[in-house]
């Protein structure tokens, strides 16, 4: 497969995040403390994102973890 500029650069965006610690604010922080341990920068970026569209917007339902914490709820 071919990688173009973009293609590499991503990777290589991608491994420097992997190596660079997790941030700290209270979003990360709550993860952490509720469920997912998070090392890197990519993970913390990540639970941002997922808290962003998912969390704030309330929709649990159309997120995996919301569903199944949820789904566990009830049983």
């Amino acid at each position: 497969a071919y990688l173009n500029e973009d293609d590499v650069l991503q990777q290589k965006v991608i491994q420097l995040f992997s190596q660079i610690p997790a941030e700290r604010n209270n979003i990360v922080d709550k993860w952490q403390k509720e469920m997912y341990p998070i090392a890197s920068a990519l993970q913390s970026q990540g639970v941002l994102e997922w808290t962003k569209f998912y969390c704030l917007k309330k929709q649990c339902l159309n997120c995996a973890i919301g569903h199944k914490s949820l789904s566990a709820k009830l049983d």
